[in-house]
């Protein structure tokens, strides 16, 4: 899930010229700040699924997988 969705967000960055602004960093304190204290005190499970884990490891695990955002910083070559 968390590879579509990084998928789809570098597609839609793409697409209306931000990726280049727009990397790993930026797009993490962005998404986190929206996060509700529901989701921070449950993302380590939905990490492995329902196995503890901290909500630290689901943000490092979730940027380990972004790093495709800051790849290929040129115009998407997928069809429109």
């Amino acid at each position: 899930m968390v590879g579509l969705v990084l998928g789809l967000a570098n597609q839609r960055m793409r697409a209306i010229g931000i990726i280049r602004e727009c990397g790993v960093d930026e797009f993490m304190a962005a998404v986190e700040a929206q996060f509700s204290g529901a989701l921070r005190q449950q993302a380590g499970t939905y990490l492995y699924d329902g196995q503890p884990a901290s909500y630290e490891d689901w943000p490092a695990e979730v940027r380990s997988i972004a790093q495709i955002i800051d790849l290929e910083e040129g115009p998407s070559s997928s069809p429109q």
